[in-house]
């Protein structure tokens, strides 16, 4: 009996033994509690910030923001006290630039906030992220009060852009700054266009202004500019009354304003490379970030498939890259070239995944754009307003969309998209319930052998 009890023990330890020499050798050491998913649409697991981060926790802020940029927030607090330049940060051992390529306006105007006002780093972001969402619902909702010409579309705006703001808080970190681009400037873009006097230097000062504001806030977050631009230069080339070259000339100064906070910024960045050239010994100036290649093989991910296995995931890409060619530096030109090689061999050899990949991530932008919409696409459908505006709205919905497709719709990303999304659906029921009210005096009702005829627009 003894015999038979030991002979199970032996076979249960060689099967627990043989179970755990299947598992995977990054997986046998690692505990579920210690891992988190990549992201929303990726299975692949990398640990908790808590213990990637432990080094710099991050305090409770009144606003999400990503553990990554509050630790380089610090980095730059640290390295601005060393040496009085913007951008230099130090994370205890050396001094370098940080994120010259990853929206680094945030990086400059938060530590210029806590210097400014006298305010430690973490009531400067919060004041930041709370004084996006405070302004661009309050200068969204005094935009639309007056660009608005029904007490029903106003009232539809007031709950709109409040849910919508409730969203944006959720969302959080730098991603707030599209939904405040979006809300805030689209307003008086349709209000400023709508009064068409003719006053052409009026137009001009409002291009430049936009252009201006944009300028600064795609520096702390590229995305939330380029929609609405591209809703004022389509308005101001087909819908204000004057010559070509005068409506080209007002496309130029938006541009114009566009262009002169990046230059600026530049020029700023490069004195940060400059100092750390002539400071640090073998100091090596850092490469420009291409993300092209490594954002189109993150979102051949989207669906579950051999190719791309873990899904939409930075670690995904950075693996593969690893796995090809270990040195290579992330984000560099030759760590882009791999990765956008890979992504044409399997476009080529699975066509159909390519295909089956766009069309998802097409079907989520435009189920985002119906439910946000809603009933103002309706009355759109309904009520059609003039292929001017309708082009302008539908060239920012496919600028806002083009990211999402060649990566991923990924929550935080599709703030800007859902942003301008209810935006549309506020202008487009305005212009149902104004178009509604001038043609209800056209309705007469006439009484002719007890049968009512409706003469006029319904």
């Amino acid at each position: 009996m003894s015999r038979v009890l030991l002979l199970k023990i032996v076979l249960l330890c060689a099967v627990a033994m043989g179970s755990i020499s299947l598992l995977p050798a990054e997986t046998q050491y690692v505990s579920p509690s210690d891992t988190h998913p990549c992201g929303t649409f990726s299975d692949y697991l990398i640990p908790n910030p808590v213990a990637g981060n432990s080094a710099y926790p991050r305090p409770p802020l009144l606003v999400d923001l990503m553990a990554s940029r509050y630790r380089d927030l610090l980095w730059v607090t640290a390295g601005y006290r060393l040496t009085g330049v913007p951008f230099i940060a130090h994370d205890g051992k050396k001094l370098f630039l940080v994120a010259p390529g990853d929206d680094p306006g945030l990086y400059y105007i938060v530590p210029w906030m806590s210097r400014a006002l006298h305010l430690s780093l973490e009531a400067s972001i919060d004041l930041f992220l709370i004084s996006a969402l405070g302004l661009g619902f309050v200068i969204s909702f005094v935009g639309c009060m007056l660009v608005l010409g029904t007490t029903g579309a106003r009232v539809y705006a007031s709950l709109a852009l409040l849910c919508l703001t409730a969203i944006a808080y959720r969302v959080g970190d730098v991603y707030v700054v599209e939904f405040a681009t979006t809300v805030a400037l689209l307003p008086w873009v349709l209000y400023v266009i709508g009064r068409d006097t003719g006053k052409y230097r009026l137009f001009q000062f409002f291009a430049f202004g936009v252009g201006l504001v944009g300028g600064i806030v795609s520096l702390i977050r590229f995305g939330s500019a380029p929609p609405v631009l591209a809703v004022l230069a389509i308005l101001l080339l087909v819908g204000v009354q004057a010559t070509l070259g005068k409506r080209t000339l007002l496309v130029a100064t938006l541009l114009a304003g566009f262009l002169i906070p990046r230059l600026a910024l530049r020029h700023v960045l490069n004195g940060g490379e400059t100092f750390l050239q002539q400071r640090v010994a073998g100091y090596r100036q850092r490469d420009s970030r291409y993300v092209l290649g490594h954002f189109a093989y993150e979102g051949l991910g989207f669906l579950s498939n051999p190719y791309v296995p873990g899904g939409v995931c930075d670690e995904v890409a950075k693996d593969k890259v690893r796995a090809m060619a270990g040195s290579c530096v992330y984000m560099s030109s030759e760590y882009n070239r791999i990765l956008r090689h890979e992504v044409i061999s399997i476009a080529r050899q699975h066509p159909a995944l390519v295909a089956f990949t766009i069309f998802a991530k097409l079907g989520v932008v435009a189920g985002l754009i119906a439910i946000f919409a809603n009933i103002g696409l309706l009355a759109a459908l309904r009520y059609p307003k003039s292929w001017k505006l309708e082009l302008a709205f539908w060239t920012a919905f496919a600028i806002c969309a083009a990211p999402l497709v060649l990566m991923a719709p990924l929550p935080m990303y599709c703030l800007g998209l859902i942003s301008l999304a209810v935006m549309y659906g506020i202008v487009s029921f305005d212009h149902c319930l104004t178009t509604r009210k001038q043609c209800r005096p056209l309705l007469r009702t006439y009484h002719d052998n007890g049968v009512h005829v409706f003469v006029g627009h319904p």
